[in-house]
């Protein structure tokens, strides 16, 4: 039953017998390990409750918001919030929640078709920074809304991606070519007709702002507006690559829409990394008006993307590191569970531990204000386990799972790694049910901080060859169709020397 084997579990530290008091063990307690458990396993009761195939897509409150005019209007804000909400879907192989979300986005596709024609008169389609279950594609803020939202071109683009990840997760080709890659394609199209070249000939986004954080300009005044955002870029050159990904995946003959795209990821203008070594936010090495701003756009092709990596773009991973170490810890729900998922990215389970008690602290002031008073208070848990902004917003707790879920089985760049970001006090524990790139689901156990068990199942009806890593070491294993395969624990192939045990 595939259902069934895709079914993940937590069981981090070993569960407390008896029952749980929620105030007592959770809330007040300081078993981060149990804490973990539960907001793990908690959060994916709460999407599958908040997101079935014919309901709405999960939005900024769920299901649960209980206001006539709720904060945001309950709708779906795509410059982060509603990507995270759908972040586990794929990791725990909750494809039947995903189903609202794809729905949503084919809704966008057809509805920003119009807005790319008519406001910008470029192909594909386009989505802008928020959206609501009729498909709204047109900018926001009926012309007076802060353009560090407002005016973002990339909220189509990004939720692509977290289509690209239900494929590739699940493996399904089908999906692929009925559902995602006419999606996908749109938003291709609406790119190649989006990007501009600059006196080089690079390939730039412009106007270009960075969600939602704003610099100063030469006249010392704030501005949001600038020449390609790092965000931009990462996107871009993400939806890009998958793009041929997707074309050569499904055998698809369409030349000139693959030369076309091969050409702008040539020409694509880089990343730019800043005098103080931190990744650059915009193209010019700006000051930020916020400097800790709570949304990590910058580092996006980090985590969830995989186009920064140690191994692929070095210096930029470590510009990204410099940016995350500079952002701090801190800020409110939602920032809390993407900060967690990017340490355990770069293999730092010890702050991504850091920052989950922080997520997890309860919260004690006004629930029903918008944002700090005096810009330290942000939110953490509620008293039924909700996290709050405030007020409260469903999107940390949807985006938890997946954190966690990092920190103890990756499968990007085409490596599975296996207990990556595994905090030192988090000695004994079993997580099964992970999804695994592409179309394989993983349990893993580990006891005194050691793996002691790794078991590979195979989702698909076709043999799946991949390398999987662990604690230095690699190994190459196939895991047959439709079948299940053990990861030797030990004696495997060594990456280098200097990291042999």
């Amino acid at each position: 039953d595939r259902r069934a084997l895709s079914r993940a579990r937590f069981t981090i530290g070993g569960r407390r017998g008896g029952t749980w008091d929620v105030e007592r063990d959770l809330l007040r307690g300081d078993d981060l390990a149990l804490k973990a458990t539960v907001i793990a396993e908690f959060g994916a009761y709460l999407l599958t409750s908040c997101s079935r195939a014919g309901s709405p897509a999960a939005n900024l409150q769920g299901i649960w918001n209980a206001e006539l005019r709720p904060a945001w209007s309950s709708n779906y804000t795509i410059n982060i919030n509603t990507e995270m909400n759908y972040w586990a879907a794929p990791v725990l192989g909750l494809d039947d929640s995903f189903e609202p979300l794809l729905a949503l986005v084919e809704k966008l596709a057809e509805n920003g078709a119009d807005v790319a024609r008519e406001l910008y008169g470029a192909r594909g389609w386009v989505a802008h920074h928020n959206s609501d279950v009729w498909g709204w594609a047109l900018p926001v803020g009926d012309g007076h809304g802060a353009p560090s939202w407002a005016i973002w071109m990339m909220g189509g683009v990004w939720l692509t991606h977290n289509l690209w990840d239900a494929y590739e997760f699940g493996g399904d080709r089908d999906l692929l070519r009925a559902r995602i890659w006419p999606v996908l394609r749109g938003a291709v199209e609406f790119t190649l007709d989006w990007l501009v070249p600059d006196a080089d000939g690079r390939l730039r986004t412009s106007p270009s702002p960075s969600p939602e954080n704003s610099f100063f300009a030469s006249d010392g005044e704030g501005t949001a507006i600038g020449l390609t955002s790092a965000s931009d870029l990462l996107l871009v050159q993400g939806l890009l690559e998958r793009a041929l990904q997707a074309i050569d995946a499904l055998d698809l003959d369409d030349p000139t829409l693959a030369a076309e795209i091969t050409s702008a990821l040539g020409a694509l203008a880089p990343v730019g990394i800043r005098a103080d070594g931190r990744i650059s936010e915009w193209s010019a090495d700006v000051v930020e008006v916020e400097p800790l701003h709570r949304h990590l756009t910058p580092v996006l092709g980090m985590y969830p993307l995989e186009v920064t990596t140690r191994e692929r773009t070095p210096e930029l991973f470590d510009a990204g590191i410099r940016l995350l170490d500079a952002r701090g810890p801190g800020a409110m729900g939602w920032s809390w569970a993407w900060k967690i998922a990017l340490r355990a990215r770069i293999g730092d389970g010890e702050t991504a531990a850091s920052l989950l008690d922080e997520a997890l602290t309860p919260f004690d002031g006004d629930a029903t204000r918008h944002g700090p008073v005096d810009g330290s208070e942000w939110g953490g848990l509620l008293p039924n386990l909700f996290s709050t902004h405030p007020p409260f917003q469903i999107d940390a707790n949807l985006g938890f799972p997946a954190a966690i879920a990092e920190m103890f089985v990756q499968s990007h760049g085409g490596v599975v790694r296996l207990l990556p970001a595994l905090p030192a006090a988090w000695t004994t524990g079993e997580v099964q049910g992970i999804g695994v790139r592409t179309g394989l689901v993983a349990d893993v156990a580990w006891s005194e901080g050691h793996l002691t068990e790794a078991i590979l199942h195979n989702r698909l009806a076709e043999d799946r060859t991949v390398d999987v890593e662990h604690d230095g070491h690699r190994v190459t294993l196939t895991v047959p169709a439709g079948g299940t395969l053990s990861v030797p624990v030990g004696a495997v192939s060594v990456i280098g020397a200097s990291d042999a045990r």
